[in-house]
Parts: C-alpha cells; sequence; structure tokens
C-alpha cells in the first residue's frame, strides 16, 4: 500500500512542477526538451517503486567483492606493484633532472661574462629542484695552442669583481625562473 501511496505522491508532485513550468517558461525551442526531462522524471517515479517491490525478495549484493585471493598472491603483486612504481619514479626523476639540468645551462650561459656552464640539479622527493649549482667553466677548447692563451686571458680577465656579477646574475636569473631561494642555488667557477 505504501507502494501505490508514493508513487502517487511522487506523481502528484512531478505533475504540479511540470504544470509550474509549463506557465513560467516562455513559448520558444525549450519547451519539447523541458517535456522530455519531466516524462523522464514520471517514468523514473513509476519505475523506482515497481522495481523496489519486484526485488524485495532478490539479494543482489555484489558478489565480486567477496572474492579472496591467497595472501602470498596479493603481496607477492603489492611488492611487484611498488617495484615497478619505484622504478617509474626513479627514471622519470632522472629525465626530469636531466632535462632540467640542460635547460637551466642554456638559459645561464646567455649571461655575460659566461663561456660555458654545466648545471646540476639536485631534486626533492616532489621533483622540485632542492638545490642547484652553476659550475661556470673557460670556453670550450678548440686547438692545443690556443688553450693556454684562452685560459690564460680567462684567468686573468675574470677578477672577484667581475665573478661576484656573473654570480648575482646567475642567482636572479634561477631564482626568478624557477622560484627558488637565493641559498638553494650555489654557482662556482672552474679554475677558482
Amino acid at each position: 500500500m505504501s507502494l501505490i501511496s508514493d508513487m502517487v505522491r511522487n506523481l502528484a508532485a512531478i505533475a504540479l512542477l511540470a504544470g509550474f513550468l509549463e506557465i513560467m517558461l516562455p513559448s520558444s525551442s525549450l519547451r519539447p526538451f523541458v517535456r522530455f526531462a519531466i516524462g523522464l522524471f514520471v517514468v523514473i517515479a513509476v519505475l523506482n517503486p515497481t522495481l523496489k517491490f519486484v526485488n524485495q525478495t532478490q539479494d543482489l549484493a555484489m558478489e565480486a567483492w567477496e572474492v579472496k585471493y591467497p595472501e602470498k598472491q596479493t603481496e607477492m603483486a603489492v611488492h611487484q606493484g611498488e617495484a615497478l612504481r619505484n622504478k617509474m619514479l626513479k627514471e622519470a626523476s632522472n629525465q626530469l633532472k636531466a632535462k632540467t639540468e640542460g635547460q637551466v645551462a642554456a638559459i645561464a650561459s646567455l649571461v655575460p661574462g659566461v663561456e660555458s656552464l654545466r648545471a646540476e640539479v639536485k631534486l626533492d622527493d616532489q621533483g622540485k629542484i632542492s638545490h642547484l649549482v652553476l659550475i661556470v667553466g673557460s670556453k670550450p677548447k678548440q686547438d692545443k695552442s690556443e688553450t693556454f692563451q684562452v685560459d690564460a686571458f680567462i684567468a686573468s680577465g675574470r677578477d672577484r669583481e667581475q665573478k661576484k656579477g656573473i654570480e648575482q646574475k646567475l642567482i636572479d636569473l634561477v631564482k626568478n625562473l624557477y622560484g627558488l631561494e637565493p641559498e638553494q642555488v650555489k654557482v662556482e667557477f672552474e679554475g677558482g
């Protein structure tokens, strides 16, 4: 009996809502969609209590949730999954580190006074840059006879003020680019 009373109550509510919407909506192309939606509510209002009544005697519990696998097999699958996850994280971290080092070296080498630069990035567990070491080098060696002259020129050409200026420019550049704190960035000059 409660089934019929629920169904009648729901249908009455839907009929009231439908009448209200018919009055409020302008006569436009939207009306057919509203009628369709109300029709769906009517179907649900009729079918829902009917299906509840029909399925009262059936137990529709999901038996798949109650399936038990052997404990050893489950542990082995979990260990394999964790090993695979760690391997993928390590590979992704290495790729991220290599890409970031290349990107930092390319951008930082644009600073005036920097002939070559190598970056070493340390990432934390979440893949963020924890420390960044920029190693400023001399020009790449081309010829052995010229190398001594170039190294000698560069070594004598960079004084303490120039190194300090280059260091500050590099720190400002990577600090602004990657949002790092100045103490996270270290600049080293090859050859002193």
